[in-house]
């Protein structure tokens, strides 16, 4: 014997080679290297032993949940709120007993009345997901934080959350105008438009009208005037942001007469009032007296009278007195002569 390949251990004549583990289908080749001594034949001989192996694998995993909540970022006031709650498995093995938590914030409510709400997901197996939705309504303007968890038995308890800005849009209109003016005298007619939410509002169009009876003497932010009605046009009225506008109108007639105030903006708001004065005529007379610079002695002298109203009503029941001075006398003997005139 001069060597072998791989090395084996010697012993006498005895080689003996330990190989380990093989694989279904695997071949190890052998090499000997020996040197003849003598002629004749030379027998080599080869035996093994092995020993079959049994295996079995046993997988150790490990579940892990994961939730995810979204929601709207914007929702107007009163309305409902839907957001959807996706709870997935991202680990090995099979989560067991698992409960979403929902937290309803304030300012939204659940149906149910409830401040929170569950949903029993039982298991979820590796790489499996349950979804869930729920649906609030928006009852308070403001920003709101909607918090919902995911617990089980084995898995850990991750949580995430959905903000929504809950948005009202509206408006108010406010009329102002005297209650009581005189016809030819000049009355104002203010009006506010308020923004009383917390978005933005855009082309805002505010209308005014009046009737005949009422010329417009000047108004405030260069409206565009048509006739007996005036237009003004705001792009952006702000949230909480306020217009005021004044008119100024003389009342050319008694009796009462109303300015119609209305908006409209792109966001589909409308708003309408009305205000009313009683326009109120002052009666003003006149009286002019006219006869001759002289008469004859015993002789009848005639005077003019004339009455004349020169103001904005109706002077009623008017009686003109006639005192009759020393040296005249009146046919009925009266020293104060009442003449009635009427309206």
């Amino acid at each position: 014997y001069l060597r072998s390949e791989p090395e084996a251990r010697v012993q006498g004549k005895t080689l003996t080679w330990t190989l380990g583990n093989m694989n279904r289908g695997e071949a190890k080749t052998l090499k000997v290297w020996v040197k003849a001594d003598s002629e004749g034949q030379l027998v080599s001989c080869f035996s093994f032993i092995a020993f079959p192996a049994f295996c079995y694998t046993t997988l150790v995993g490990r579940p892990e949940l994961e939730i995810e909540k979204t929601g709207p970022a914007t929702a107007q006031l009163g309305a409902d709120v839907t957001y959807n709650i996706v709870v997935s498995n991202v680990g090995t093995a099979v989560a067991r007993d698992v409960v979403v938590t929902d937290t309803v914030p304030p300012g939204m409510s659940h149906a149910s009345g409830n401040r929170s709400v569950q949903f029993n997901l039982g298991e979820i197996p590796p790489g499996g997901r349950k979804n869930v939705s729920i649906v609030l309504k928006a009852n308070e303007r403001g920003r709101h934080r909607n918090v919902a968890k995911a617990d089980s038995s084995n898995a850990g308890n991750p949580s995430d959350d959905a903000v929504t800005v809950v948005q009202e849009k509206d408006a108010n209109l406010v009329v102002n105008c005297p209650n009581r003016e005189n016809v030819g005298q000049r009355g104002t007619t203010q009006f506010k438009v308020s923004n009383t939410g917390n978005i933005n509002l855009t082309n805002v169009v505010i209308t005014a009208k009046w009737p005949a009876q009422l010329q417009l003497v000047n108004a405030e932010g260069n409206p565009q005037q048509t006739g007996n009605q005036a237009v003004w046009r705001v792009p952006t009225l702000e949230a909480e942001g306020e217009k005021v506008f004044r008119m100024v109108f003389i009342g050319k007639a008694e009796g009462e007469h109303c300015v119609e105030i209305s908006i409209a903006t792109a966001e589909g708001i409308t708003k309408r009032s009305t205000c009313c004065t009683d326009w109120v005529g002052i009666p003003n007379l006149e009286i002019t007296k006219t006869g001759p610079e002289s008469a004859v002695l015993n002789s009848n002298v005639t005077y003019n009278i004339e009455v004349k109203n020169t103001g904005t009503a109706t002077a009623k029941n008017v009686v003109i007195t006639d005192n009759v001075p020393q040296g005249l006398r009146h046919e009925s003997g009266n020293r104060a002569v009442r003449i009635p005139v009427g309206n």
